[in-house]
């Protein structure tokens, strides 16, 4: 198992991984990435950040573990109401610009 810490700017293709047909990423030595929250509210693709770990988590190459921003980002998906604060009023216009059908939207598919 790999534990990568990612930084932004530093992609998925730069620590080895591929994308598969459905454009999932997996490591061509079976590697795990470990991705420790937060992953939203940081950076300028959060909608993307999250697609990507949400497929490679539920593909099994991925493990993720929410961290307080997921959780906030968790509670407004479900329609609580949540201080519009440190990033989150971005991630919530770039989701709700994808749309649902990208895959980054809906409490169900986070919390799973």
């Amino acid at each position: 198992m790999l534990l990568t810490i990612t930084y932004e700017g530093q992609n998925t293709q730069e620590l080895g991984y591929l994308q598969n047909s459905r454009a999932v990423y997996f490591h061509p030595e079976g590697r795990k990435a470990i991705f420790l929250g937060d992953l939203c509210d940081r950076g300028n693709r959060n909608a993307d950040v999250l697609r990507i770990v949400m497929n490679m988590v539920k593909s099994g190459s991925a493990l993720a573990v929410p961290g307080n921003h997921d959780k906030k980002l968790l509670k407004y998906l479900k329609g609580q109401r949540v201080s519009m604060t440190h990033g989150i009023d971005k991630t919530i216009s770039e989701i709700e610009s994808k749309g649902p059908k990208d895959g980054s939207g809906g409490a169900h598919k986070i919390e799973k």
